[in-house]
Formats: structure tokens, sequence, C-alpha cells
């Protein structure tokens, strides 16, 4: 089942005016680990939900989030979390961790038609799947990683060349790490040429007994890997849950959260760390402006790096309640804005954040309680440095928009076809482009308005 939440539309710091949220709910229980990928106007979703009945389920829009599909059930009956996915062109690989066979094992499904039919899944198992599988994706390369508690330092890589229609073998992997330490995994998975760079946590006699943030590369596809390279401050406090996103510029972005100077063990300030094509890290930056952060999500879209968490800042987690704040930076994450809250549910609990960012549009997606005690999905979209009246999205208004609004209208094209024309071209507000908006338009250009 589908509803809408309507809330009006308002403008915050930053340059981004928030749109109306959705909710998706089955309505039968937790409704979990929501991720979200896009690629230009179309947008897919995927999610678990857990007791009474556990489910995997798939929806997507092809507007830019204007409409969405009825949910396609991925899985079902068995316990199944920790979903991932990741488009290329119209293909679509959603990967996932189920329980079976008294084992917990990775499943991947692949479609070839922007998620209206899939293939049969595909299993690995055999191997204790210790957390979610990993993506990562360059051109036509996909790559699956996934790890085992059967031996601290041994991970499994899978590769395809052509967008998943054939898989090559299970590549065991053994990571050279030292004997003390007592754990060791990674959370995010990036592919460029044949560079593989690898983010995740480890607690050894070299992070003084606390997990710390790590990267690992590899130069070679895969035939060889870096020893771990301590990434984030060794300062006694824990350093968690890490990912990583490359630039168009090649540049690997990471995020994370560190619980030093904070006011609980959960919680801590967002920190970004940034490898250059060069080889060469960057300092440390301080993203939020207090220590109350956690569970980060990175996308980079026009080499603008926005970050979203869940953040306690505004209830102490007195009344188990979290929201959810935004932040970004346009300078290759030297300086980041002063961080905004994007989810205005009080005290309703908002976690498992994500994000994705197409055609000037942040999609935001995570889970909240706010409907009885059960988590809902909540998706809050937004325009990034919009302008009302820019239907060719060059960041202006000028005569090169009206010229279009008559090409529309005089070809009959008046239907607003997407997210984006909903909010900026349909200035006259009745669901089509017509006269009203140009003249609402040239108002706007002449300074009338």
């Amino acid at each position: 089942m589908l509803f809408f939440l309507l809330y009006i539309s308002f403008s915050i710091g930053q340059e981004i005016t928030l749109l109306d949220s959705t909710i998706f709910s089955d309505q039968l229980g937790d409704n979990l680990t929501a991720r979200i990928t896009s690629v230009n106007e179309n947008i897919h979703i995927v999610w678990h939900t857990s007791y009474p009945e556990y489910r995997l389920y798939y929806t997507h829009s092809l507007d830019g989030g204007l409409t969405w599909s009825e949910y396609s059930i991925i899985s079902i009956g068995s316990p199944c979390n920790f979903p991932q996915i990741l488009a290329q062109s119209d293909t679509l690989h959603i990967t996932w961790r189920e329980y079976g066979d008294y084992n917990w094992m990775v499943k991947y499904i692949r479609s070839t038609d922007n998620g209206f039919n899939w293939e049969e899944p595909i299993q690995y198992s055999g191997v204790y799947s210790l957390g979610g599988p990993l993506f990562g994706s360059v051109s036509d390369k996909i790559y699956l990683l996934f790890q085992t508690s059967e031996f601290m330092n041994r991970k499994y890589l899978v590769k395809s060349f052509d967008r998943g229609s054939n898989w090559g073998e299970v590549d065991t992997i053994n990571f050279d790490i030292s004997e003390s330490t007592t754990s060791f995994g990674f959370n995010s998975m990036n592919l460029e040429n044949s560079n593989i760079h690898l983010v995740g946590s480890m607690n050894s006699a070299q992070t003084l007994g606390e997990g710390e943030i790590i990267y690992i590369g590899s130069s070679d596809d895969g035939m060889s890997f870096s020893s771990p390279t301590i990434i984030s401050p060794i300062d006694g406090a824990t350093s968690q849950k890490v990912v990583g996103k490359l630039d168009s510029e090649l540049n690997l972005h990471t995020v994370w959260y560190d619980y030093q100077n904070s006011p609980n063990t959960l919680h801590g300030y967002i920190l970004h760390r940034s490898l250059n094509y060069q080889g060469i890290w960057s300092s440390t930056h301080v993203i939020t402006n207090e220590p109350t952060g956690q569970l980060p999500s990175i996308d980079i879209d026009d080499n603008r790096i926005s970050v979203i968490y869940s953040d306690i800042r505004d209830t102490g987690f007195t009344n188990n309640s979290q929201e959810i704040y935004y932040n970004s930076s346009s300078d290759n994450g030297e300086t980041w804005n002063d961080d905004i809250r994007i989810s205005f549910m009080e005290t309703y609990n908002n976690i498992y954040p994500d994000i994705s960012i197409s055609n000037y549009l942040l999609y935001s997606i995570w889970s909240s309680t706010i409907v009885g005690n059960d988590y809902q999905i909540i998706l809050k979209p937004g325009v990034i440095d919009g302008i009302k009246g820019d239907i060719n999205q060059d960041h202006q208004q000028n005569i090169f928009d009206i010229i279009i609004y008559v090409d529309r209208i005089l070809g009959h094209e008046n239907n607003i076809d997407n997210l984006y024309e909903s909010w900026a071209v349909d200035l006259f507000e009745d669901n089509h482009i017509n006269i009203q908006d140009i003249i609402i338009l040239l108002n706007m250009i002449l300074n009338i308005q």
C-alpha cells in the first residue's frame, strides 16, 4: 500500500527546496534499511520488512518521483536484510542477505527492463554471510563482495563484465591484517578502471583497541590488495559506519561518525576525508555542528558532495527519537555548510538514511515510526539550486525557457512529465503547461512579481 504525506514545500539553507514526502509501507511490520539509486528520472528503491512476515520489496518511479509503481516482492518467507541496489542504465541489480538451511547466505537478482521483470535469483551459500553484501560498478563491470565469520581476514569477490549476464567464479581474498585484529569488515566498494577502493572498519592493537576506519585498495582489478591504511583519527574513540563515493574526477570521498566528545556511545561527529587520484589523503574535516550524528550516507552530483545522517541534537535521545540532517560541500570537501534538518517528525524515530541525487533533485529516504510503533519508509525529495520557470535547467529564467514553453504548448505537449516540472514549470499549479505559466514567468523575468 502506498500513500502520500503532504507537507507544504519550503526552502531551507543551501538552496534546497523540500517537496512532498511519500510513505512506503506494507503495514505488516517494520519496514527497514531502504536503499535508493537514481539514473536521470528513473528512481529505484529496495527495502526489507521484519516480523511478523519477512519480505524484500522493490518499487520504482520513471518520472522523477511524481508517480510510483506497485510493489514487487523480491523475496518472501525467509528472514532477509541489508539489501543493496545498483543501476546501470535500464539494468538493475539487487543483492541481500537471507537466512536458509540454518545459515545466512548471499542472494543476487537482476532486471534488464528498469525493474518491470526480474530474472531468477543467484544464491551464494555454504558460507556464513557476515553483514550485508556490497556492490561496485563502472561501465559494464559489476562486482559483488561478501564477508564471512569463518575467517576474519577472508572475503569473497564475484565479478561480471557484462552487467550481470555472466558471472565468474567466487574468488577468495585473504587480506593482510595483524594477529591482534579482533574485528575487520567493509562497508563500501567503489570501482574505477582497474582500481578497487574498499573502506570499512578494523579493531586491533594498531587502533588502540577501538574500531577505526580503514582503506584498502587494489590497482590490478582485485588480483592483489594493499595492507589496511587507518584513515580516521586514532583518538581512543570508536569510529563506525564509513561509506565512500567517487566523484567525476576520481577522488574518493569517505564519511563516517566518531564517538569523540559524544554524549553517548552511539553518536558522534560526522567526519569526511578524501583520497585524490594521485593517492594522497586530505586532512579530516568535521561535517556536523554537534557530536550527535550517526549512520551517514553520501552521494555526489556535479561535484557537489551531499551527506545525510540521523541526529539526536533536537531530542537528546530521551524519547528514542532522532531526526535526519543534511549537509553539502562544493569544494571537494574542504569546507562544509551548516548542517540542516530535513525531517520534521518531532517525537518519531528516524533511522537508516540513504541518499541519491539526479538532475538537481535530491532523494533522501529513511525509516520512521510515524505510523504507530512500526517503522515505515519515508522518501523526502528536494530541488537543489532550483529556479522557478527554469524549464531547461540552466539555472536561469530567460527567453529560452519561454521558447520551450511555447513549443510545448503549440505541440500539445503540455502535460507535466516529471517531479521537477511539477515544481519548476507548472507555475500556475494546474498540472499542465499553458499560457498562464508563460505570463507568470514573464512577470518574474521583468521583475513585476
